[in-house]
């Protein structure tokens, strides 16, 4: 009988201990921290401005998995970066050029070749911007202040580039200057060029579109974020007239056949990319002001339906397909650092 007291009290006091080692655990931690990211200020000083760059925080989710989500698949991380990268593009082979910010105390930002490695194009401390690769994949156009002292509001000292994608060879300057190009979108064919132009800050965004070597540069529409539909027919985003949200179009390379295919009353609607079939794009919505709200949705361009993607509560934005569209990459801040994953699309056949 003593025996079975002295195992009962043993077995209560190890009861209690673990009661009071559960008290005593570690306090929870929060679903939610924070993550660096870059982005472009104007500051004027006796009335000139200058534009640089500073580091902010945004909140993100600790979590790597989407809740609640009405995705068909989990997404995979396919890169591991790090840090902020500004944009990336994709090529036929998979690999994926970036333009990443400068580490260590240096200015500007330089673009970034990776697969099963990674390989540094550029190496200086200008700004080179919004990498896209050519159709043939073989060349990177980037925009870049290279050559540029200060940034002001009227300088018109930016420039559209192109470079090999293995490195070699030299920069080659394309077209005319301009305060800002972005988003460059070689044509399927090869034979042009899409581009976002802004003349001088505070400006409009207008889309032109020019030959490949920048020759005969025409001015089509306001908006921003082309992409190519076809040889024809491009996409991009624009600000809605009665909203003034941002929505997204459709038109022909001359103009014509206007159309406005997505829009929503209280969230903007950018970054719009096309499948390489033509049959869907994807989207990214966004809460008015808030970045770190985004998430990607993809629409049937047949039947007008949309379906979200992500529900992860970070950023997922900048959608890519890749060429033979049985991936669609984003990047995200998920985790707690900036990375760029992607989607198995197979479930859109099913």
């Amino acid at each position: 009988m003593n025996a079975k007291r002295k195992f009962f009290s043993v077995g209560l006091i190890f009861s209690a201990l673990l009661i009071l080692g559960g008290c005593a655990s570690a306090p929870e931690v929060s679903p939610t921290g924070m993550v660096t990211v870059i982005r472009e200020v104007a500051v004027t000083d006796n009335g000139v401005t200058t534009v640089t760059v500073e580091k902010a925080e945004e909140v993100a989710e600790r979590s790597t998995v989407d809740k609640d989500a009405e995705s068909l698949m989990a997404p995979q991380r396919y890169a591991d970066i790090g840090s902020y990268f500004q944009n990336y593009a994709v090529n036929k082979k998979d690999e994926v050029v970036l333009s990443i910010f400068n580490q260590e105390g240096h200015d500007g930002s330089d673009l970034w070749v990776y697969k099963t490695g990674k390989m540094r194009l550029t190496k200086t401390n200008y700004f080179h911007w919004d990498p896209a690769f050519s159709a043939d994949g073989q060349s990177v156009y980037f925009v870049s202040d290279k050559g540029r002292v200060p940034r002001s509001a009227s300088d018109q000292a930016c420039y559209l580039w192109k470079v090999r994608s293995t490195g070699f060879g030299g920069l080659t300057r394309i077209g005319t200057p301009a305060y800002r190009y972005y988003s460059p979108a070689e044509s399927p064919d090869g034979e042009h060029i899409l581009v976002t132009c802004q003349e001088f800050m505070g400006n409009s965004h207008f889309l032109w579109y020019m030959k490949s070597n920048g020759a005969l540069p025409t001015q089509l529409k306001q908006g921003q974020a082309g992409q190519w539909l076809d040889n024809q027919t491009i996409i991009f985003q624009a600000p809605d007239e009665n909203t003034g949200l941002q929505t997204i179009w459709t038109c022909k390379i001359d103009g014509s056949v206007l159309t406005q295919i997505l829009s929503d009353s209280e969230m903007l609607c950018i970054q719009p990319a096309p499948s390489p079939d033509g049959k869907y794009v994807a989207y990214v919505k966004q809460k008015p002001g808030k970045p770190e709200s985004r998430d990607v949705y993809i629409m049937n361009l047949k039947d007008g339906l949309s379906q979200q993607l992500t529900t992860n509560k970070s950023r997922d934005d900048l959608p890519h397909w890749s060429a033979d569209g049985k991936y669609l990459y984003f990047r995200s801040s998920r985790g707690l650092a900036w990375n760029l994953w992607r989607l198995d699309t197979s479930f859109l056949n099913r």
